[in-house]
Parts: structure tokens; C-alpha cells; sequence
């Protein structure tokens, strides 16, 4: 119940052909970023890139506080624009404040 329900007709086909193409249209993008930099600057410079993504994306606060991931906004370059996901259902404007003590424990898999 945490994820919502399921549908399975959604999953199983695309209602346009562009559909699919926009969907991974980031993953494409920074793939062939990652190829043009390799061409031009070898092998180390998305191998650089790559880990200090890893690293930023793990940066985070307790689970029941909100992290802005400001360090991995900034590697990726989404900190110079604004899209729906930095004013429409921001996680800090919440009403409900969860427990941090069942939420840890949900994030350990202790519950």
C-alpha cells in the first residue's frame, strides 16, 4: 500500500510510440554525453563524473526529513532550471509529519 496500487495495463503497453523514447530520454542523453566526453577527454572523464554522481546521490538526511540534494542538482545541471518537481508536491511542504522511529525502522528493514 505504500506504492499505490498497481496497473497492470499501463505496464504492459505504450499508449504513443514517442512515449517510450520520452521516458528515457535523459538516460539516452547523458549515455551519449558520456560517449562524446570519452571520445574527446578519454576514459577518466565520465568515469569522474560517474563517481561523483554516485557519491551526491548518497548524501541524504534521516528518511523522515527532506533532503534538497543540492550537490547532485548541481553535477547534473537541474539546479539552473525549474520544473514541476520543485514547486508541485514538494516533500517539505507536507502536512504529515511521519514517525522517524518507524520510518528508520522501515528503511533498516527492522519493521
Amino acid at each position: 500500500m505504500r506504492t499505490g496500487f498497481s496497473n497492470v495495463k499501463s505496464g504492459l503497453i505504450t499508449s504513443h510510440p514517442l512515449e517510450g523514447s520520452e521516458k528515457n530520454f535523459l538516460q539516452n542523453q547523458e549515455l551519449l554525453d558520456f560517449k562524446m566526453l570519452r571520445n574527446t577527454q578519454g576514459l577518466q572523464a565520465p568515469l569522474k563524473l560517474q563517481m561523483e554522481r554516485a557519491v551526491a546521490s548518497k548524501i541524504r538526511r534521516l528518511p523522515c526529513l527532506p533532503s534538497s540534494m543540492v550537490a547532485l542538482d548541481s553535477l547534473l545541471g537541474t539546479d539552473e532550471s525549474i520544473g514541476f518537481d520543485d514547486f508541485l508536491n514538494v516533500q517539505g511542504d507536507s502536512e504529515v509529519m511521519s514517525d522517524p522511529h518507524l520510518t528508520m525502522e522501515y528503511k533498516l528493514g527492522l519493521h
